[in-house]
């Protein structure tokens, strides 16, 4: 296979003629079967996995993949490269016999365990194909990042909960729930920051992980505002909150420390924490601004982080508009408020820390 356009002084034009597989039916008939046969000797040594698709849209790939994705397979990061995207799940294999044909090389500075690779060290090799489905392997299933060197952002592990735990009462709560599952996976977000433990004879007790959501503070009668938050923010929201209340502002907060599981639930159990007359509504941080406007309302206000990788711990926080509570109050003001001026859908807030 070839790249057609060549970065900029850096000639790696790797195009080969029909003439060369004079016995093969041409260059393009040969990639294809290649690409078939990799993909299906791979299913049959992983014993699982599907090799339909991968054989069908091996056709279908050669196209893009050979006369117009422009990429040097020595430079996987360099800057002008094409990027391909795989919505079929189900041709993860065709993927990887994609990567290892094209010749691409792994990103030496990023190998699976954050460790220096050896330069040139392809990904995924030949005999990564044949090794799908095992752990440590460059072809562990679907491709992840992180986990086949090349795939550069992926949308997670199919039926995957994600829980993200307040504090140690949450995470009690969240081992009940995953215990007893024996065929879904699970992964536990827990912080590196130096996160508030919960007064939970004060405040409500962890009564609703196994359904992903629960009242953590409520006022009398219908709220004026909602704040929706997990992992570290719940405790920023607890902050908000008694401010709040010295608004005569009626403020619920309701913890939601997995998205997967609150879908599941029926819309009665949804709508009793989320009353939907409650149009006043602000999620706190929680990065991805489609996924929970799903939950929080057209009508919501988000304050969402834009960055990543950042280490300010909320202590050291230097700029008064992203002190904790700050940002959360300001907006449920506004929610409670409609003369008052919406400003910004998001805010950087980039005092918090990642785990």
């Amino acid at each position: 296979m070839r790249t057609v356009t060549d970065p900029p002084g850096r000639p790696r034009s790797l195009a080969a003629t029909d003439a060369e597989f004079p016995g093969a039916g041409g260059i393009e008939e040969l990639g294809i079967d290649t690409t078939r046969t990799l993909s299906m000797d791979a299913v049959q040594d992983a014993r699982s996995g599907h090799s339909c698709t991968p054989m069908s849209l091996a056709p279908v790939a050669q196209t893009p993949w050979q006369n117009v994705l422009s990429y040097d397979p020595a430079e996987p990061r360099w800057p002008g490269r094409d990027r391909s995207v795989l919505p079929a799940g189900h041709a993860s294999m065709l993927l990887n016999s994609l990567i290892s044909l094209c010749g691409l090389e792994e990103i030496r500075d990023e190998g699976q365990d954050g460790q220096p690779t050896a330069k040139g060290a392809p990904a995924p090799t030949l005999d990564d194909l044949h090794k799908p489905r095992q752990a440590g392997s460059e072809t562990p299933g679907h491709p992840g990042y992180r986990s086949t060197s090349i795939v550069e952002t992926t949308t997670g592990r199919l039926g995957l909960l994600t829980i993200r735990d307040g504090d140690g009462d949450e995470v009690a709560g969240a081992w009940r729930v995953v215990v007893p599952l024996k065929e879904q996976p699970v992964a536990l977000i827990l912080s590196r920051q130096p996160m508030p433990t919960m007064d939970r004879g004060r405040h409500a007790a962890v009564s609703g992980p196994a359904r992903s959501s629960y009242l953590l503070a409520d006022g009398n009668g219908t709220p004026d505002v909602i704040l929706i938050a997990t992992g570290t923010e719940p405790g920023l929201a607890m902050g908000t909150i008694e401010t709040l209340r010295g608004e005569d502002i009626k403020a619920r907060v309701v913890p939601l420390p997995c998205r997967e599981l609150f879908q599941q639930q029926e819309q009665s159990y949804r709508e009793a924490g989320l009353r939907p007359e409650a149009t006043g509504r602000v999620v706190i941080e929680q990065a991805a601004a489609p996924v929970w406007e799903r939950h929080a309302g057209t009508t919501c206000s988000l304050i969402l982080m834009r960055t990543f990788g950042r280490r300010h711990r909320f202590p050291g926080c230097s700029s008064p508009d992203l002190r904790p509570g700050r940002s959360s109050r300001q907006r449920a003001s506004r929610r409670t408020d409609p003369k008052r001026p919406e400003g910004r859908s998001t805010t950087r807030a980039n005092h918090k820390e990642l785990p």
